[in-house]
């Protein structure tokens, strides 16, 4: 049985070279949502040997997109551009098999999420509103997947399911063109704009459903994307002589959050004007596998997770003037849980083997280049905020009558990028604070059990491999100027700081019981190899009528517990080891 599934819409709402003039609020808006849902299942049966195969294909793709380009808006209220995009698929894929001497099940599901959401303002527009401007991108994608399978045979079982989870949209808001003007008198009641952080009230709603709203009063430029995987695989296989299975997923989230202000383009806001962009990944991945043979069983397991989005507010070579504050924002979010394990029971011989991969490979990035910022009366913020957490949860256990062997292997690296900086000529005043920030947490907790039993020989195996490697920045490049002109009490000068905390905690455990003779290994590697910088370039000038402050922190917590047991009737080894560099 086989799908196959594919939405790729286009939806548009424009206005191009028009004049508007209206008396209340003025609105423009492209709103997309797409949904899949495949299901595909078969079964064979048949006296010596059978097949049972599985599979579906589910695609979401096209473009939404909100655009002014030239031509000139004119509100006695607030005026709106936004573009909003909502994808899911729901897809499973069950197949099973059964036979006298040989019985194969296979099963496969591919969910590919891809596409754009886009806000553009551009061409020279000319928008002006009494109220406030808001231009907004939204995009959220969710994908919940099963692969399952089951082979049952007097002779040869083999079973096989694989999930394959693919995201990478594009979700953009910005304000382009040398002679496009954005003016917002910031009057009357504030608008809601995207907050960038999640409710933790309720956890177990989506992503979506999660967002934090703030009041705001001016001109607000926000991209904001959510990315949602729920998989689980599945595989079993029953058979007299051997029985083998497998159970794979493989997520990739990926694509770009990107809100800017370029191009030579002017932002004015008689209250606070606001560049941010938002992402946030949550992956909760469950792969296992139950191999069960009267003389010979191999159960295996696995799960590969990649984290790679990148997320950037920026402001190059344009302007943003304000009365209050100005604030050039991006921050991500992503929580990662691997539930992955692997088990073979047998009258004789069994392998069991599970292993998750954590590849997190991000960026978030707030920057100016050959721009010009200034906030009258309030402070300017230039911020980066990047936080990950991980919980792998790998196990197998071998159970068999005269040979066992298990192996849990974790490997996980953190290589996320989070910078805030000034590059170019940029020229960063105001008249309270000056902020330049770059704050990255990253948690990692790994569990690895792993069990072995046998009547004559076991070896049980467990081995975590864990690497931080990202950067936290905070630069003042080029001949750019930070300066903060306010001299009382109330103002708190200029500040550069880049911060970074790393926190790992891994528990790793390996246990060996035999009738004769049992080996076993546990070893948890953690290399660390990140950085937090505060720099300003030999030509950039800071200058405050209070403090000026350059700092970089680097905190990290590394916690390992390893532990190994081999018990035996006739010789039995066992040996843990912890390495942190």
């Amino acid at each position: 049985a086989a799908a196959i599934n594919t939405i790729a819409t286009q939806t548009q709402a424009r206005s191009q070279n028009s004049n508007w003039e209206v008396q209340k609020d003025l609105s423009l808006l492209a709103d997309n949502s797409s949904s899949i849902q495949s299901y595909t299942g078969s079964a064979a049966i048949a006296e010596k040997a059978s097949l049972g195969a599985s599979g579906s294909y589910n695609h979401l793709g096209g473009a939404t997109l909100a655009e002014v380009r030239g031509g000139e808006l004119d509100a006695n209220g607030s005026v709106a551009v936004e573009a909003r995009r909502s994808g899911a698929v729901t897809a499973a894929a069950i197949a099973g098999a059964g036979a006298q001497n040989l019985a194969f099940a296979g099963s496969i599901a591919i969910n590919d999420l891809g596409g754009s959401t886009t806000a553009r303002m551009a061409d020279g527009a000319r928008i002006r509103a009494n109220k406030h401007v808001l231009l907004a991108a939204q995009d959220d994608e969710a994908i919940s997947a099963f692969a399952g399978s089951l082979a049952i045979s007097q002779k040869i079982g083999i079973g096989g399911a694989v999930a394959l989870n693919d995201l990478h949209a594009n979700t953009t808001a910005e304000i382009i063109g040398s002679a496009t003007l954005i003016e917002a008198q910031g009057l009357g009641d504030a608008i809601q704009i995207d907050a960038g952080t999640l409710s933790t009230s309720n956890p177990g709603a989506s992503l979506a459903a999660r967002r934090k709203k703030q009041a705001f009063t001016g001109v607000a430029v926000v991209a904001a994307s959510t990315h949602q995987v729920d998989s689980l695989v599945a595989t079993g296989a029953i058979a007299d002589k051997a029985g083998v299975v497998a159970s794979v997923s493989v997520n990739q989230l990926g694509g770009t959050t990107t809100a800017h202000v370029s191009q030579q383009a002017t932002v004015t806001s008689a209250k606070a004007a606001h560049v941010g962009a938002y992402h946030h990944d949550q992956v909760l991945a469950k792969a296992g596998s139950l191999a069960l043979s009267g003389s010979g069983a191999v159960g295996g397991a696995a799960d590969s997770t990649i984290l790679s989005h990148a997320t950037a507010a920026k402001v190059d070579d344009a302007t943003l003037d304000a009365h209050d504050a100005v604030t050039v924002d991006a921050g991500s979010g992503a929580m990662a849980q691997q539930m992955v394990a692997g088990v073979s029971l047998s009258g004789k011989v069994g392998v069991a083997g599970s292993t998750a991969v954590l590849l997190a490979n991000g960026s978030t990035r707030a920057s100016t280049n050959h721009a010009t910022l200034r906030s009258v009366n309030d402070g300017l913020r230039i911020t980066a905020t990047s936080a990950i957490s991980s919980k792998p949860i790998v196990g197998s256990a071998s159970i068999n009558g005269q040979a066992a062997v298990g192996a849990s292997v974790i490997v996980a690296v953190l290589d996320q990028a989070t910078t805030a900086s000034a590059n170019g000529a940029s020229q960063l005043s105001a008249d309270s604070a000056v902020v330049l920030a770059a704050v990255a947490q990253q948690t990692l907790n790994s569990y690895a059990p792993t069990a072995a039993l046998s009547g004559s020989l076991g070896v049980a195996g467990t081995v975590v491999v864990t690497e931080l490697k990202g950067s936290t920045e905070a630069v003042v490049d080029g001949t750019s100027t930070l300066k903060q002109t306010r001299t009382d009490g109330s103002a708190q000068g200029v500040s550069v700081t880049a911060t970074q905390t790393s926190t790992v905690n891994n528990k790793l455990g390996g246990l060996t019981l035999t009738g004769s003779v049992s080996l076993g290994a546990v070893a948890d590697v953690i290399l660390v190899n990140d950085n937090a910088s505060a720099r300003i370039a030999d030509s950039a000038v800071l200058a405050s009528g209070r403090d000026i402050t350059v700092a970089a922190s680097n905190t990290r917590k590394l916690d390992s517990l390893t532990l190994a047991g081999a018990v035996s009737g006739t010789g039995a080894i066992s040996g843990s080891v912890s390495y942190i560099n």
